[in-house]
C-alpha cells in the first residue's frame, strides 16, 4: 500500500468520525488547535498532522488513539505511522497516568519523536 493511499484512507476515517460527532470543520479545527483549511487537507489526505494533535482528535471524538487508526489493514501498515502509532499511545499513557512523569520517560519519548525511521 503507497503512503498516498493510507493517507486518504486516514483522512476518510476522520472525516466520517467527524461526521459522526456532528462537527463542521471550523468546529471540528477550533477543538484540536488547527484551521478548518487544515482539516480539509487531513480529510483529502494533503497532510498528515503531529501526535498531540492526534491525541486531541481521539479526546474531541471520544475514541483511542489506536481506533484513528482502525481503518488501516494491520499487516499493510507502513512501519512509520505503526511506529507513530505506538508513540501517540505512549504519549496517551503518559497523559493519562496518576503517576508524575519523569525525566527518563520524556527523553524516551523525544528519542522516539526524533528518530528516523529504518530503512527495509
Amino acid at each position: 500500500m503507497r503512503e498516498r493511499d493510507l493517507l486518504v484512507g486516514f483522512g476518510q476515517h476522520i472525516q466520517a468520525l467527524r461526521k459522526r460527532a456532528k462537527l463542521t470543520q471550523a468546529e471540528f479545527g477550533k477543538q484540536i488547535g488547527l484551521g478548518s483549511q487544515a482539516v480539509s487537507n487531513l480529510e483529502r489526505g494533503l497532510s498528515f498532522t503531529d501526535l498531540g494533535t492526534l491525541f486531541r482528535m481521539s479526546q474531541v471524538l471520544k475514541i483511542s488513539l489506536g481506533a484513528l487508526f482502525s481503518w488501516a489493514p494491520k499487516q499493510g501498515l507502513p512501519r512509520e505511522i505503526a511506529r507513530q502509532e505506538e508513540l501517540a499511545d505512549r504519549v496517551r499513557e503518559l497523559l493519562t497516568s496518576d503517576q508524575p512523569v519523569t525525566a527518563e520517560e520524556i527523553a524516551d519519548l523525544v528519542k522516539g519523536l526524533a528518530e528516523k525511521p529504518r530503512k527495509r
